[in-house]
């Protein structure tokens, strides 16, 4: 299994409580050894959507949680996708997670941003450009809450700490 964009590896250390073999992939230098130490049973590999140091057909699950896969009118995410496909096994799974640039709280930030109307393109691009790939859609609707204003500024302070 292949946590695409990694970050500093909060997912690694649940994904390896179930999955055989866990590798992390993530683009940014500072956050591999932050990544690298979460936990012993993953391994985590400098690389990127468009560039997975894997061989062909040599992994089963590819999980990009809002990692390279935001594909909007000026970026298409082809490399990507085509790297995913490259490594994935006949019959593997990728599972990409976004955010819902058409409901909820983020989406109505998104709308108010003349930068990321643009970026993300009009209406339901997003969910056109994937439909069009084959992919299938899921909705789920989730949101954080925190116990304290301490717990939060440590989210925003260091990204997600478990």
């Amino acid at each position: 299994m292949v946590d695409l964009g990694c970050g500093s590896g909060l997912w690694l250390q649940r994904h390896a409580a179930t999955a055989e073999s866990v590798i992390g992939i993530e683009p940014d230098a500072e956050l591999l050894p932050t990544a690298r130490a979460r936990t012993q049973r993953a391994q985590v590999l400098a690389g990127s959507a468009e560039h997975i140091p894997l061989a062909d057909s040599s992994v089963d699950v590819v999980h990009a949680r809002f990692a390279y896969f935001f594909p909007t009118p000026m970026n298409a995410c082809s490399p990507g996708l085509a790297e995913v496909l490259r490594v994935l096994r006949p019959g593997g799974s990728l599972v990409v997670i976004d955010n819902d640039h058409q409901h909820g709280e983020f989406a109505r930030l998104l709308g108010q941003s003349p930068w990321a109307a643009a970026a993300q393109g009009e209406d339901d691009f997003i969910r056109r450009w994937w439909g069009e790939r084959g992919a299938s859609h899921h909705e789920v609707m989730s949101s954080w809450t925190f116990d304290t204003a301490e717990d939060l500024s440590a989210v925003l302070r260091n990204g997600i700490s478990p």
